[in-house]
């Protein structure tokens, strides 16, 4: 984590920082912000894919009153198919965009837009239970596997460093809880890699899957460990004064919640 530097963040996983107050959370590649999420000062917020610092490709623009743009981006603009959501939820327009501007409806619009929708982490901004991500988890191979992956190594890494900073910073004796729930979730994510190959499921290939996972799974882990230490620091508390890692946590438990129950 730290102030964005487009020469060093290259092909990484990382929070980046931006001089205006704004934070990005996702990955980088050579042409900078990739597949992620961009959080305004302003309160606006974009889930999906970027270039060249700009929105490009499938995403969803969400600004802070409500209204929202779904769909194919293009040089930060609406470009191809998308819908724009009225700050009630209703549909304003839907169809076919370019520039930005409404240009024509589709027939094929709103069954694209929809699956565009069930393949984006919207859950970071509108809560679990209702949202297409985890639906595709429960299914394991539906929708954005790129995505699917991405959240789990992301929750499973910081589900892991909350477990440490419980108990090595706070010394809460139910620190393993934390770190139990990590782990279930790259056991999860193993199982769904597993069946998207078609391969079967057997301890050796199980195994196989689960250690690949971790080194992904490490670096997310080192993001969020530096950032409870950080906190814990400055205030003496891990996430109370910290409204970005109380929303990242509350999902990932949520995350946990819809795809294995509370008792697991």
């Amino acid at each position: 984590m730290g102030p964005y530097d487009s020469k060093t963040w290259k092909n990484c996983y990382g929070i980046a920082t931006f001089s205006g107050g704004d934070i990005y959370i996702g990955e980088f590649k050579d042409l900078g912000l990739a597949y992620g999420r961009y959080l305004w000062k302003s309160g606006a917020t974009y889930v999906g894919e970027n270039r060249n610092g700009k929105r490009h490709g499938k995403g969803v623009f969400t600004l802070r009153d409500g209204r929202k743009a779904v769909g194919e981006f293009k040089n930060g603009k609406l470009d191809g198919y998308g819908r724009r959501h009225n700050v009630d939820g209703s549909i304003h327009s839907e169809g076919i965009f370019k520039n930005g501007k409404f240009i024509k409806t589709d027939s094929n619009s709103s069954k694209i837009i929809d699956n565009y929708s069930a393949v984006l982490s919207n859950h970071l901004y509108e809560g679990f239970e209702e949202d297409p991500i985890i639906n595709s988890a429960r299914r394991a191979t539906s929708g954005d596997m790129d995505a699917f992956q991405y959240t789990l190594r992301r929750c499973s890494g910081l589900l892991l460093a909350a477990g440490t900073a419980l108990h090595k910073l706070m010394k809460d004796e139910k620190a393993q809880e934390s770190v139990d729930l990590g782990e279930d979730l790259i056991g999860e994510l193993a199982k769904a890699q597993i069946q998207f190959e078609g391969k079967e499921l057997t301890q050796d290939i199980f195994n196989s899957f689960y250690k690949k996972n971790l080194p992904s799974v490490s670096r997310f882990n080192k993001l969020y460990r530096d950032r409870f230490q950080r906190n814990f620091t400055v205030s003496n508390t891990l996430i109370e004064k910290d409204p970005l890692m109380q929303e990242e946590t509350t999902v990932c438990v949520g995350i946990h919640y819809q795809l294995l129950g509370e008792e697991s």
